[in-house]
């Protein structure tokens, strides 16, 4: 198959594009230029190794996808078959709403001229399945208006829904790190301070007086990359067929267990979580105050019992359909250590 793909070079989208080229797949990335680097040699540091597709320069928020007219040329001689739009601004910010919007809205309408220009009538975009969850934050509502872009296109579609994506199963590798590993990252950035003040060692425990409301019948949907860009790949070479998929786990962890299991890898006690704490009025210590600002934002997914029904995904791939594997306490402290040992993706 011969395929279109915005976003090889993020989170989703590395594992993704490695899998379809393990496949034998030819693919054509459009890949923005920046930090001073052109696109082939930005894709070709983030991907750790020789370009071994076709990379076209260009920006999905401009008209064209910021293509020159030889890029277009080379686009038309590829002949796409379909069109992969896995490119989006994850943040979730209000702040940075207007990016934010640009991006996975005016980007989507752009990739789709993109499309009819070159002919392609069929596309898969890659969405959250957390516009389900109430639409909480800007990166949901600008993904959910995005669907709606796509479904009045006119042009064959196929909408994933993924959840949150954490490394992979095995090694815990991942590049990008949001979501679950944004919930964690002030908690290690406070036990950091706090040992480096106290002359702790890293190998002892620290304690952090912080405490989390959240409901014990919540749970977290969480998905391993690796399933993830299966699932992806497979969804990917199937015909767009005007259907909306949910690439979920179908027996996620509980959310109290995510947090605790989490905690206890990264060797951080004293934190209180679980429903006995929703009617907690909560202290205004530094720790708390540094912690309830970030609960501004991860509030919705650890305060409501949401539920995806998968049996979509199960039916449309039929015998190719694999079920991801279960999250245990070994399995967060994968995730979390590779986390660490790279710092959260800062050098």
């Amino acid at each position: 198959m011969r395929i279109l793909m915005t976003g090889a070079t993020g989170t989703v989208g590395i594992p993704l594009f490695r899998k379809l080229k393990e496949q034998g797949h030819h693919i054509f990335c459009l890949v923005r230029s920046m930090d001073g680097k052109v696109a082939i040699d930005r894709f070709e540091e983030i991907m750790g190794e020789a370009c071994n597709c076709g990379i076209v320069e260009g920006d999905i928020t401009q008209v064209n996808c910021g293509l020159n007219d030889t890029s277009l040329e080379l686009l038309k001689a590829f002949r796409p078959d379909v069109a992969l739009h896995v490119a989006a601004d994850v943040r979730m910010d209000s702040k940075r709403e207007a990016e934010v919007r640009t991006a996975n809205i005016s980007g989507t309408v752009n990739v789709l001229a993109l499309a009819r220009t070159l002919g392609i009538r069929n596309i898969h975009y890659i969405s959250t399945a957390y516009v389900e969850n109430g639409k909480c934050n800007v990166y949901e509502i600008s993904k959910a208006e995005a669907e709606n872009v796509v479904r009045d296109s006119g042009l064959n579609y196929t909408i994933s829904r993924i959840s949150i994506v954490v490394g992979d199963y095995r090694s815990g590798v991942i590049s990008g790190f949001t979501g679950y590993y944004g919930f964690f990252m002030p908690f290690v950035r406070m036990a950091r301070s706090i040992r480096a003040a106290n002359g702790i060692a890293a190998a002892k425990p620290v304690r952090i007086p912080v405490t989390i409301k959240v409901l014990d019948t919540a749970k977290l949907n969480l998905i391993p990359i690796d399933w993830a860009a299966k699932m992806l790949a497979k969804i990917t070479l199937r015909p767009a067929s005007n259907r909306t998929l949910l690439v979920t786990h179908p027996n996620p962890p509980l959310t109290v267990d995510v947090i605790r299991d989490t905690l206890f890898k990264l060797n951080i006690k004293g934190v209180r979580v679980g429903s006995e704490t929703i009617s907690i009025e909560l202290d205004q210590s530094h720790d708390q105050e540094i912690y309830n600002r970030v609960m501004q934002i991860f509030e919705p997914y650890v305060t409501k019992p949401t539920v995806f029904d998968g049996r979509g995904l199960r039916e449309f791939l039929g015998e190719e359909y694999e079920e991801p594997p279960e999250f245990d306490r070994e399995t967060f402290g994968r995730l979390i250590n590779y986390a660490l040992a790279v710092n959260f993706g800062k050098k």
